[in-house]
């Protein structure tokens, strides 16, 4: 056992129970797990070039996850954001744009390195990340991530034009130029799917869902593997969190929004923020990026079906 692998194991990063592994998808293309004590201790790999290139790997792991993510944050530079206030600011457009990025690209940093840290010790992963960081490929774990992905984004595509098309009413007959501003704030497909694809699930399932399932595994006395209960619980929390974050979209065009929309808005994103998350949990992070991605390219594609 060498590399990352051995890495992972001996951090505690891969845990088998009872022959059950936590990324059901890559069963064969992980390793045996290590002794009980061996998956408990941080500290086997002490000595020589072994903890030095499991350290290595585990860096290159992280900045790559990381990268993705600031690849998504950058796709934010195509927002027009100078416009969401009533009057137009003094400084030049470039530099406004520039600065809405601080709090995406710190969320990102912080949610790559938190859930780097926490998520092998309640059985969560990102395979083909992983795989990629200990040299080998990742196409075969990310084929089969797909094929999970796929009828989850489908239908979280036909939930997203359901929800786009009853908000886009209500709000064309609230006010006159409310439909407008929509419009003018309508996130870019690049930035959907980069942004809310990559980003959104890094920051959402990587770092607040694999806090939260953290916390939970140990307060109930920290198990061989977090219950089924401490995943439910992660999930709606990081769901939860991620219907808030798309509120702000909601108050921009409406000043005053009626309260069944805002729960109708929270209710929509939870329900897609629980699907991801459900996938993050079976099948590995970048099915939940998968999913989330491809359930934009479904709606955008609908929405264009449905303006012929």
């Amino acid at each position: 056992m060498s590399g990352f692998d051995a890495c992972f194991r001996a951090r505690g990063h891969i845990r088998q129970i009872g022959g059950t592994l936590p990324c059901r998808s890559e069963r064969e293309l992980l390793l045996p797990a290590p002794p009980r004590d061996v998956a408990r201790s941080p500290y086997r790999f002490t000595s020589g070039s072994g903890y030095t290139g499991c350290m290595r790997i585990q860096t290159r792991f992280t900045l790559l996850l990381i990268t993705l993510g600031l690849i998504g944050v950058a796709s934010l530079l195509v927002l027009p954001v100078e416009t969401l206030g009533p009057e137009a600011p003094p400084l030049p457009t470039g530099l406004i744009r520039a600065l809405s990025l601080i709090q995406p690209l710190l969320l990102t940093i912080g949610a790559g390195y938190l859930g780097t840290r926490l998520a092998p010790k309640v059985s969560l992963d990102a395979p083909a990340i992983r795989l990629l960081a200990n040299g080998r490929s990742p196409m075969r774990a990310l084929l089969r991530q797909l094929g999970r992905a796929v009828p989850v984004a489908v239908v979280v595509g036909l939930l997203l034009i359901a929800y786009g098309i009853t908000f886009e009413t209500f709000v064309a007959s609230a006010e006159n130029d409310a439909l407008a501003r929509i419009e003018a704030l309508k996130a870019p497909a690049v930035v959907r799917v980069l942004y809310g694809g990559i980003t959104e699930e890094i920051i959402a399932r990587w770092g607040i869902m694999t806090l939260v399932v953290w916390i939970v595994w140990r307060l109930t006395g920290r198990p061989a593997r977090p219950s089924r209960s401490a995943y439910g619980i992660g999930m709606a929390v990081a769901a939860l969190l991620f219907a808030a974050g798309h509120l702000p979209i909601l108050h921009a065009a409406l000043l005053s929004p009626p309260l069944w929309l805002v729960v109708f808005v929270i209710a929509a994103n939870s329900l897609a923020g629980l699907a991801f998350g459900l996938l993050f949990v079976r099948d590995g992070l970048e099915a939940a990026m998968l999913g989330h991605a491809l359930a934009h390219v479904v709606a955008m594609g609908f929405g264009v079906l449905l303006r012929l």
